[in-house]
């Protein structure tokens, strides 16, 4: 008599949130982000279980987050899915100490700025990456100026600053002119003037 074998179910295939940022049309990654928010809603892990799909939310070789990805690549209504879905990865830094929250001032988008301000731990605006620039260094860097009406009131609000790695001379400068440490007025404004003309060149 022959012995009949029942086949296990197959594990559900695997779909990497970062590579589908890279590869995915908007639309289709709109929906594979509904259908994980909607597991997520149901009390099941992304990890775990996604209809047919499951959905891999780890960071890639770099420590990148799909924040961060999501935050370069891809709109805001993405952003704010990325961030619903993986609300740890909100404070998270790459292997090079950059945060979404740098990346989103660096992009010059005032939207992703703002969702990421409004979530994020109140020192990330403080939190300087590896080469020691702060998120409102780089938006200056890149020109985006418009950003310092989001940034700036951050850091005020703030207060005293938790500087996690060394800060260039520039950011500590910057810190000091934000909490009040230098007058205006005073001769370090053109100090501020000159050193800010040399990080935009």
């Amino acid at each position: 008599m022959l012995q009949r074998f029942t086949r296990a179910p197959a594990a559900a295939p695997s779909v990497n949130l970062i590579s589908a940022l890279y590869d995915l049309e908007e639309d289709a990654l709109h929906q594979l982000l509904i259908s994980a928010t909607s597991s997520v809603q149901r009390g099941l892990s992304t990890e775990t279980s996604m209809a047919s799909t499951s959905l891999d939310v780890s960071p890639g070789k770099f420590n990148e987050t799909p924040l961060m990805v999501a935050t370069v690549l891809r709109s805001t209504r993405v952003v704010r899915m990325v961030m619903g879905l993986v609300p740890e990865h909100i404070n998270g830094s790459d292997v090079n100490m950059t945060t979404a929250l740098a990346l989103a001032a660096r992009t010059g988008n005032a939207d992703k700025v703002r969702l990421i301000l409004e979530a994020a731990a109140p020192s990330l605006v403080y939190y300087a990456d590896r080469d020691g620039v702060l998120p409102i260094m780089h938006a200056i860097r890149k020109g985006h100026v418009h950003l310092m009406r989001l940034l700036v009131p951050a850091m005020v609000q703030h207060g005293q600053p938790h500087l996690e790695t060394g800060c260039t001379r520039l950011g500590e400068v910057l810190v000091d002119v934000i909490r009040g440490g230098v007058d205006p007025r005073g001769s370090n404004t053109k100090k501020v003037s000159v050193m800010l003309v040399e990080e935009i060149k």
